[in-house]
């Protein structure tokens, strides 16, 4: 197999996660028995992690999240260039 057929293969760059910032509506969710299915993302594995709430979900930092861009290798601020709290005059918070 050549090297641009094993690129090709690589399905895990992504996974299913839910933002740090959503692990309250999770557990509620959760106790309700409903599916969290609104709150979850695809996220690049290296950013997400294991947490207390079992195997699954995986949780992600939320400030690496826009809604209208997805999500980010860095905290948004930081690839905006300052500690600014908006990208362009919306609130990504």
């Amino acid at each position: 197999m050549g090297r641009e057929e094993s690129l090709r293969d690589e399905t895990n760059f992504t996974v299913q996660a839910i933002l740090d910032a959503d692990i309250p509506q999770f557990v509620e969710l959760r106790s309700r028995k409903m599916p969290p299915d609104g709150l979850m993302v695809p996220v690049p594995r290296k950013l997400a992690r294991q947490s207390r709430l079992g195997r699954f979900p995986l949780v992600a930092p939320g400030t690496h999240y826009h809604p209208d861009t997805g999500f980010w290798d860095a905290p948004l601020p930081e690839i905006i260039g300052g500690n600014s709290d908006s990208l362009d005059g919306r609130e990504i918070w």
